[in-house]
């Protein structure tokens, strides 16, 4: 899959969000976390933007302090994931 998405070199196409994840090849408990936060949110399919995005908060947000930064990065907002 890396080497079709490569060749297609174009981060807005959408992907079937299981395969892309399997493709970027994370430990496994990391993997699992990220496949069952995008099964939670309903999202069957993301573009490589969108997929970053869940790693970083809203840029168009301002931030009080370092912990409001980290709490404001969609991904970490799912129960345990940072525990796993």
């Amino acid at each position: 899959m890396l080497k079709k998405i490569n060749e297609i070199n174009n981060i807005d196409v959408n992907w079937p969000s299981e395969k892309l994840v399997n493709s970027i090849t994370f430990r496994t408990k990391a993997g699992n976390r990220i496949k069952e936060y995008l099964i939670n949110s309903g999202i069957v399919e993301l573009s490589l933007r969108q997929f970053m995005d869940l790693f970083l908060p809203p840029a168009s947000k301002s931030y009080k302090s370092e912990y409001d930064f980290w709490v404001n990065i969609p991904i970490l907002k799912q129960p345990q994931f940072g525990s796993y």
